[in-house]
């Protein structure tokens, strides 16, 4: 059989042209760049000028309806994954939302800073408070 284009070596084949350019490139079917375009070899016992046979365009139809279907089932999967994560995210927002409060709460709780004079204390914490002052000038050194 003599050299065809690729667009007829994918309809004689039954596979797509970027199939054929593909094989082409791996060498797995004969052919030439002829001014820039892909000449294919077509195997001698393929019948490449018959027409495609009804069964072939029922097969056709038949791949595009199951990969239809396959893309379908995929989409919604994923829409389902989606929206499963989204709830998750909004349980840990919620989460994060009663954390905050609880250590806002919390935090309003704790005295204030000691940085004013705290008047006279009792008597028992005078001396832990002293020697604790003596400790830390004792470290200084």
């Amino acid at each position: 059989m003599g050299q065809v284009d690729v667009k007829e070596a994918a309809e004689a084949l039954n596979i797509s042209r970027d199939a054929v350019r593909g094989r082409l490139r791996r060498g797995t079917l004969e052919g030439e760049k002829v001014d820039g375009r892909w000449r294919v070899n077509l195997p001698e016992d393929l019948e490449a000028d018959r027409p495609r046979q009804d069964s072939d365009r029922i097969t056709d139809t038949t791949r595009q309806d199951a990969d239809r279907t396959d893309l379908e089932a995929l989409v919604k999967s994923q829409q389902e994954q989606i929206a499963f994560l989204r709830q998750q995210l909004e349980a840990r927002e919620e989460e994060i939302r009663r954390r905050d409060h609880i250590l806002n709460n919390l935090t309003r709780r704790l005295p204030e800073p000691a940085d004013q004079d705290p008047g006279p204390e009792p008597e028992g914490e005078a001396g832990t408070r002293g020697l604790l002052q003596r400790i830390r000038e004792w470290l200084r050194r």
